[in-house]
Parts: structure tokens; C-alpha cells; sequence
């Protein structure tokens, strides 16, 4: 079962996506990590163990900040810090830990 998170806890408002018109720039302006994916990317999020699409993502108002959150929300409340690649053996790194999750459900 997912932990719950700052967000859920915490939401104030939900931004529809489609108010953000080029989601890859508001990625590169807003995602709050170095290394800025792609919309097509996959990665895991740990909060819902559930392969997603970068660029599904959704952004909610918490106070005066906006945050990128998982595009499962409300089922799942995964934040960008959430989510994993895999390297090139298949696994997830999680705490040290590595992981193998199939993208293929297996």
C-alpha cells in the first residue's frame, strides 16, 4: 500500500494539464532535478509501483508552488522524487537496493 505523501496531505489545487500548453517546457522550466527528462520517457513510481509516461504527468498548488505529481493522481500521490529508471540491467535503484520491474508487467 502507498505511504502518503506531502501531497496528499496537503493539496490545495489541480491544475488542468491543459492550461499548460508545451508540456516539454514547462518540464524544462519547473522539474526540480539536473537531468530533465523527456515526455516519452519511462519511469517507475514507487508510490503506485506503475510504469508511466513522463509526459502524463499532472501539477498541483500547493500554497504559492506548483509540483509535478504522478499522472495516476488521485488514485496515487507520487511526486517527481518518486519516480525511477531503470538501468541497463532492467532494475530500479531503491536505497541502495537493486530491483528488477519488468515494463512489460511481468
Amino acid at each position: 500500500m502507498a505511504q502518503k505523501s506531502y501531497y496528499s496531505h496537503n493539496l490545495k489545487k489541480h491544475i488542468n494539464i491543459n492550461e499548460i500548453g508545451d508540456k516539454q517546457d514547462y518540464l524544462n522550466k519547473n522539474y526540480p532535478f539536473k537531468n530533465v527528462p523527456k515526455l516519452t520517457d519511462k519511469v517507475f513510481c514507487l508510490h503506485c509501483d506503475t510504469w508511466i509516461t513522463v509526459g502524463d504527468f499532472k501539477v498541483t498548488i500547493i500554497g504559492d508552488e506548483e509540483y509535478i505529481i504522478c499522472p495516476n493522481y488521485p488514485k496515487c500521490d507520487g511526486g517527481v522524487m518518486d519516480w525511477m529508471y531503470e538501468d541497463y540491467e532492467g532494475n530500479i535503484n531503491v536505497n541502495g537496493e537493486l530491483i528488477n520491474v519488468s515494463k512489460d508487467g511481468n
